[in-house]
């Protein structure tokens, strides 16, 4: 910032001289030479910018001398004033201030988007997974403009899968999808994804793969007005000092009452304190590793369905939540009634009420009311239409109301322990036969 400031200093003192140095020429060409002021102007620029077309020229001992020494401080001015205004527009300081301008300008355009506040491992492991879900929807939104070419081709050559004309239409494939690639950027998570982070690498990187970042402490209120806490949606922190998390906790919820928040923490009793501060959920990541370690030991079928479901960006059917807001189509209508099957081959697995209660599985003929999040599974390419056929076609996010995820956990009941010698825990194991074994440190 310091050296922007002398840039500027350095460009404000160019101008000046330049100024001047016409001034005094159109004054000295004016009474010396007695031209009138518009050739007087004219002979002034033709010198300084050594053009000299001759039309207008010194006459006097006088001028020409005038002339010289006009020459020799001008066009130090000018060189001066080039290299200042070259500075100025073209050093890495100025094209990172217009950078976080035009960053600033999309925050400002955005409404009820997500902010995520972070740094750390956690948090390069999130943002590559919104990067391979931004690239995954990009490659489906493409893939669906060719649909009505593909349909075209097999009206006019007939089915691909029949093998008709594999190669000529390979051939055309190919063309189009190159103009897709060259001409459709596409919609993606990453357009509503503010994130947030103190590292400066980080926010490098980031910036290199079109993600929107503020870099800046999260726990600074001129931070997160920056990156538009007062209209934003949901906010996400993953910083790698609890300390930190909680103090941003504090500092978003008392910026936006109304904001949708999730923490993690390092420590587990730190998770109460977060939720007293403010936040709507909190997950601690060595928890939720040791329970994923138990579900994949223990029950492996189901450990490899949900994660396919959850968290494989490449697999054909995946999950996705519809929330029933204000005059969706869909509230007063039974799950049934949708055909939901037959019109985007997806499943309703789950139903959260307003009041936060869960209903698994719900019956084909549940009504449906507003302020209700249908969670269903679907072919990843139809996802997008099963939103709009939801919302109605409406355009923005729907801003769906808080609730406290996380309840405070009462006391644990205090259990006896009992300490085994060697030769029981000997005999234990002797007697067991299909058991697990936990290696603990």
């Amino acid at each position: 910032m310091d050296s922007f400031r002398e840039t500027q200093r350095q460009l404000r003192i160019a101008i000046a001289a330049i100024i001047v140095i016409i001034s005094i020429g159109v004054l000295g060409f004016i009474l010396i030479e007695g031209l009138s002021f518009l050739d007087a102007i004219w002979l002034t620029i033709i010198t300084l910018a050594t053009i000299g077309y001759g039309d207008i020229y010194a006459r006097t001992e006088g001028g020409r001398i005038f002339t010289v020494l006009l020459i020799l401080f001008g066009i130090g001015a000018v060189a001066y004033g080039l290299q200042a205004t070259a500075t100025f527009f073209f050093s890495p300081i100025v094209r990172d201030l217009r950078a976080r301008r035009r960053t600033q300008s999309k925050i400002n355009r955005l409404r009820d988007h997500f902010i995520i506040c972070g740094a750390g491992p956690i948090m390069e492991h999130a943002a590559n997974n919104l990067l391979e879900a931004a690239r995954r929807r990009r490659v489906v939104q493409r893939e669906s403009i060719y649909y009505p070419v593909d349909n075209l081709l097999d009206r006019i050559f007939g089915d691909d899968a029949l093998g008709h004309f594999p190669v000529l239409r390979g051939i055309m494939r190919r063309i189009f999808m190159a103009f897709v690639w060259l001409l459709h950027r596409g919609d993606t998570i990453l357009d509503i994804i503010v994130i947030v982070t103190p590292s400066h690498e980080y926010a490098q990187f980031l910036r290199e793969n079109s993600i929107i970042v503020i870099e800046g402490d999260p726990t600074n209120d001129s931070i997160l007005k920056r990156a538009g806490i007062d209209h934003a949606h949901t906010m996400m922190i993953m910083l790698e000092q609890d300390t930190e998390a909680l103090l941003t906790v504090l500092t978003a919820r008392a910026l936006n009452p109304n904001i949708d928040i999730t923490a993690g923490t390092l420590d587990e009793a730190l998770a109460v304190k977060m939720v007293r501060v403010g936040a709507n959920g909190v997950i601690a990541p060595y928890e939720v590793a040791g329970r994923f370690l138990n579900n994949a030991t223990l029950r492996p079928a189901v450990n490899e369905f949900f994660n396919t479901l959850l968290f494989n960006p490449h697999a054909d059917t995946q999950t996705t939540q519809l929330l029933l807001w204000e005059q969706s189509p869909w509230v007063g209508r039974t799950i049934s009634s949708l055909q939901l099957r037959d019109r985007f081959q997806a499943n309703v697995i789950g139903l959260r009420k307003t009041s936060g209660h869960y209903v698994y599985a719900p019956a084909e003929d549940y009504l449906l009311e507003e302020g209700e999040v249908l969670i269903a599974i679907a072919p990843g390419h139809v996802i997008p239409a099963l939103h709009r056929d939801c919302r109605d076609q409406r355009k923005g996010r729907p801003q769906a109301a808080t609730w406290q995820r996380l309840p405070v956990p009462s006391a644990l009941p205090v259990v006896e322990r009992r300490i085994y010698s060697l030769d029981e825990c000997s005999a234990a194991v002797e007697a067991m036969s299909g058991h697990f074994i936990i290696c603990a440190s």
